[in-house]
């Protein structure tokens, strides 16, 4: 389910990326990459590292053609796609591939690209944490790895009917079930058509007005839904957009209610993902302390929006 990648040092058994957050709701992770210093976005919804076309130029990259695809909602295509090295904090990538992007990412404007699985993960990686309170990425292999212990809260990962190496896990919108992109490289929530289309059936669906678009623009559709739930974790009161993105299709899920789980969820909270187990649990960091294991049979319940956050 998860992309192998080429070229890291097995000496690297665990490390520590340190994360910076943007007032766009991303976290931002310094790299050098293909030589030249620079800032990406940690994009757990992207198979590989995407380059800005402007970070491209001055690398100097040369590019090939692959069909590989970004996942996400900027999908790339037959993109260019070029060989580069990076040297991210613990990460030592050699002959990694990074898609070229066509046109700058729409947010955040500080970004030289996106850092995706494939150069984020250790081909031996046993446990991922993402700390979104401390600002921290880290990885351990099986020898180094805590032993991890939320059996009240773990839920297992999905696999991607396409075969794509991203985290797909199940969720429900005001009790409806379906499946969400675990995608950091996306600040909001956004569900597809199909979901839409349920929840209108059932009556669960509340539009919201948004300012701030120009006038000329259109503007995307906004719901309300009143409750999210991703295993213990609860969300009160939540909006979603609802956008036919390319990253539906590319997941084979386009006629499956899908949402795409963005960064903004998880404030303040912490994620562990199994890889070896193919699961996954997130919860308020204390939930992760060594006399409250994480969620054991509590739920967290979270009032008014997806950044304040207090225990049930």
């Amino acid at each position: 389910m998860f992309l192998a990648g080429a070229g890291l040092s097995l000496a690297q058994r665990t490390g520590e990326l340190p994360l910076t957050p943007t007032t766009d709701g991303l976290y931002l992770a310094n790299a050098r990459v293909a030589g030249q210093e620079g800032a990406f976005v940690l994009d757990t919804g992207a198979e590989v590292t995407a380059l800005e076309p402007a970070f491209a130029a001055r690398a100097r990259l040369e590019t090939s053609t692959s069909s590989r695809r970004i996942i996400g909602l900027t999908q790339v295509e037959d993109a260019g796609v070029a060989s580069v090295d990076i040297d991210a904090g613990p990460i030592r990538r050699t002959a990694s591939d990074a898609a070229i992007l066509r046109e700058a990412l729409p947010y955040p404007a500080e970004a030289d690209g996106l850092l995706g699985l494939s150069a984020l993960l250790p081909d031996d990686a046993a446990i991922v944490e993402i700390d979104f309170r401390d600002h921290a990425f880290r990885f351990h292999t099986a020898e180094t790895a805590p032993e991890p212990n939320f059996e009240s809260a773990w839920l297992d990962l999905q696999p991607s009917p396409n075969n794509l190496s991203v985290w797909l896990a199940p969720v429900e919108l005001d009790r409806v079930g379906g499946a969400a992109l675990i995608d950091t490289g996306v600040p909001f929530l956004v569900m597809n058509e199909a979901y839409e289309r349920v929840l209108k059936a059932k009556g669960r669906l509340e539009p919201i007005e948004i300012t701030g678009f120009d006038e000329n623009a259109d503007r995307p559709e906004v719901v309300r839904i009143e409750r999210l739930k991703l295993g213990s974790v609860v969300w009160k009161n939540v909006p979603v957009y609802v956008l036919e993105s390319p990253a539906f299709a590319a997941l084979g899920r386009k006629d499956e209610p899908t949402l795409i789980l963005g960064a903004s969820a998880f404030k303040d909270m912490k994620m562990v993902i199994d890889i070896k187990e193919g699961r996954f649990v997130a919860a308020p960091p204390e939930y992760f302390d060594e006399d409250r294991r994480a969620c054991t049979g509590s739920r967290i319940s979270c009032a008014g929006n997806v950044t304040r956050m207090t225990r049930s």
